[in-house]
């Protein structure tokens, strides 16, 4: 099964299938996606959730929240419940604290940080170095 399915605002769940493994990987991002979780669960093809937890955060209307305890409860029971089945769970960290918590809580696919944000890190890096005559130091 590969397809996109969307509620009226917010992504239900995306899936993938990266097809020399054919691991099939699903993103949950909105709440009501979670209240179906015992029947996503039960899709033998599955073998990886990933808790896209900004994108639930907004829809439980505390954007960005991520640690916010409606947004972790439901991490963790999605963690418990895959477990169950032997599914792997995934989730974003932000650190290698954050990873390794996550990681010793069970999750097995870390995502660090978006893009833009490691764009974003590295640029500040890079003009952190330029001194006040405009010119790079090197280290």
């Amino acid at each position: 099964m590969i397809g996109i399915f969307q509620s009226f605002f917010y992504s239900l769940f995306v899936i993938f299938v990266n097809f020399p493994s054919n691991k099939c990987n699903i993103i949950l991002e909105g709440k009501k996606v979670f209240s179906q979780l015992d029947e996503i669960l039960s899709i033998p093809q599955i073998d990886v959730i990933y808790i896209g937890q900004y994108d639930l955060s907004i829809s439980l209307g505390i954007p960005g929240d991520v640690s916010n305890p409606k947004v972790t409860e439901l991490m963790e029971i999605t963690l418990q419940k895959a477990c169950l089945t032997g599914k792997s769970v995934g989730c974003m960290v932000h650190s290698v604290q954050e990873a390794n918590k996550a990681i010793l809580k069970g999750f097995s696919f870390i995502v660090y940080k978006v893009d833009c944000n490691i764009l974003y890190d590295s640029i500040n890096q890079f003009l952190a170095k330029i001194n006040d005559t405009g010119t790079c130091e090197i280290s």
